[in-house]
């Protein structure tokens, strides 16, 4: 009886691992949209590229977050590396794009964290009028990155869709902000993990769009 289990078990697993590594080939070629295994494992190292900048993106916001909310020393610096990888963002649109369009974008995704370290500033200060003012200019911020993208790859890369997924992150900040503030750390974490989950999605449509354009260079 125990081999039988042990046997079924085995095999169980087995299937799971197979399940999984068909579902995860399958994934990556829906989001490249390849017809070879060589071109789908390039578009799968720019897919990693664009999770990891991204998902820093998510984990040195948050981080920057709990400094700002506690007044930490490393607050600068946690700034600094934040910006960085803004401009690490933008300079991975530089093989397919150019450096005018790099340029361009690397100074609205800092404008955009800038904007929303004032933000965070008037929302722990509590001054009403200055976090609406500010959010504004967040919001003007984020449509012209849309419009950015949008105009160098309009299909995949609606203003729709890139105001969607920044407003969501937008949205889930602050609900991570307030969790902290009130100490609800559950919600805290639930917020930021659906952070994390929305800033996969936007470098996964990256992803996309540039390899629908230019498939040449992947």
């Amino acid at each position: 009886m125990l081999k039988q289990i042990t046997s079924n078990t085995i095999i169980k697993s087995l299937f799971i691992l197979l399940l999984g590594g068909v579902c995860g080939y399958l994934i990556n070629a829906y989001i490249c949209q390849r017809n070879t295994d060589n071109a789908l494992v390039q578009c799968s190292d720019l897919k990693t590229e664009m999770q990891k900048l991204w998902g820093n993106y998510a984990w040195w916001t948050r981080s920057y977050v709990i400094a700002a909310l506690n007044d930490a020393p490393d607050l600068e610096a946690l700034l600094q590396r934040l910006l960085k990888n803004q401009a690490a963002i933008a300079d991975a649109f530089t093989p397919y794009y150019g450096t005018q369009v790099s340029e361009k974008l690397a100074e609205l995704l800092k404008a955009h964290i800038l904007i929303a370290t004032e933000l965070l500033a008037a929302a722990k200060a509590r001054n009403r009028k200055q976090y609406t003012t500010l959010n504004k200019e967040w919001k003007n911020n984020t449509h012209a990155i849309a419009t950015l993208l949008n105009d160098i790859n309009p299909l995949p890369w609606t203003v729709k869709k890139i105001t969607y997924l920044f407003d969501e992150i937008a949205e889930f900040t602050v609900k991570e902000v307030a969790s902290r503030i009130s100490k609800k750390w559950d919600a805290d974490i639930t917020a930021f993990d659906e952070i994390f989950n929305k800033a996969i999605l936007m470098a996964n449509l990256i992803t996309q769009g540039i390899t629908q354009q230019y498939p040449e260079k992947i």
